[in-house]
């Protein structure tokens, strides 16, 4: 338990239920958390599991769903990539496909090459933004991503937006993300 002096604040922190991975780099716990000051309790429990630096969390009063993550909690020491809105374009400036699936794939692949420049892998990533044009189906979007990511487990944080247009001419899909490896 700590305690606060100034605020009459104090917490405790639980972990029940831990269990590792074949490997033994992956964890996952039962989480428990208990606040309590001079006016009343808190109770905040929920279901996180670790990979890498950061900790992937689906709390269980939210839908969990192998697609995407509800939050992701990054340390304080980790280094922060962030990567800049990737389209379709490949090395030529040239759109890879007129269909939102080449195009995700090819911004997938660009973001994978960003990645790999600084030193992190499609694992560290811990959140995703997708811009898509409207009028377009995210299906095959979400299929090229499902492609990239494999059966890896605990996937990042995911927001998709629909928007009126992007500022290269054709495109129909943007990616960004961020990722945290170790300092």
């Amino acid at each position: 338990m700590h305690k606060f002096p100034r605020c009459k604040l104090s917490f405790t922190a639980g972990v029940h239920e831990i269990q590792r991975g074949p490997s033994g780099s992956e964890a996952t716990a039962q989480v428990g958390w208990k606040l309590r000051s001079g006016l009343h309790d808190t109770s905040i429990s929920g279901y996180s599991e670790v990979m890498a630096i950061a900790t992937h969390i689906n709390p269980e009063k939210m839908l969990s769903n192998p697609a995407f993550t509800q939050a992701v909690r990054v340390p304080a020491g980790a280094d922060i990539i962030y990567i800049g809105g990737q389209n379709g374009l490949d090395a030529n400036g040239r759109l890879a496909g007129a269909d939102v699936g080449a195009q995700a794939q090819q911004a997938l692949a660009n973001l994978q090459t960003c990645l790999d420049a600084a030193g992190a892998a499609i694992e560290d990533v811990v959140k995703w933004t997708i811009l898509i044009v409207d009028g377009h189906d995210i299906r095959a979007g979400f299929a090229a991503f499902q492609q990239a990511w494999g059966q890896r487990p605990h996937p990042p944080a995911i927001t998709v937006a629909k928007v009126a247009g992007l500022a290269v001419p054709g495109a129909l899909v943007e990616i960004d993300a961020v990722a945290a490896v170790a300092a």
